[in-house]
């Protein structure tokens, strides 16, 4: 399925599990670097809006230096702004401050991932992610590739 199903996924359970709401309708678009060393569907922009109302959006590009930091989320709201550098810094921008937390360690969440999942199951307890928001994370993976075929907005 390539890099969109197989890794822009996780970006986009992301942005759902932030927002606290299913994406609903999304556009993406890729580079047309017109290089047969270049996958135009490893480098995509997708925009997404949100049943709350809310926007995100992705940047999923491959093209870039090794140098630069592998992954940065960036959330607004409420007069801050909250931004997490690959995994290990973090900043928090509020009242004209800025607040830095140095992180120990890289941390992506799968080792508590798998704690909790297989807590659940060795409990009997209830899926730590619920299937409709595995079924929506689905959905606009693929509307991902819908878009970028047609080159057109969808609904999910």
């Amino acid at each position: 399925g390539g890099r969109i199903i197989g890794e822009v996924c996780h970006f986009i359970d992301l942005l759902q599990y932030l927002a606290g709401a299913p994406p609903v309708y999304l556009f993406a678009e890729s580079i047309s670097a017109r290089s047969s060393k270049i996958v135009d569907a490893d480098s995509v922009i997708i925009t997404m809006r949100f049943a709350d109302g809310s926007n995100g959006s992705v940047a999923y590009l491959s093209e870039g230096d090794k140098g630069l930091a592998k992954e940065r989320v960036e959330i607004f709201g409420g007069g801050r702004v909250f931004v997490l550098d690959d995994f290990r810094r973090a900043t928090l921008y509020r009242d004209g401050r800025e607040e830095q937390v140095g992180l120990k360690t890289q941390d992506k969440g799968q080792q508590e991932q798998v704690r909790v999942v297989c807590a659940s199951v060795l409990k009997g307890g209830a899926a730590p992610i619920s299937y409709d928001e595995l079924a929506a994370t689905t959905r606009a993976t693929f509307r991902v590739l819908d878009s970028l075929r047609e080159r057109r907005p969808f609904e999910i």
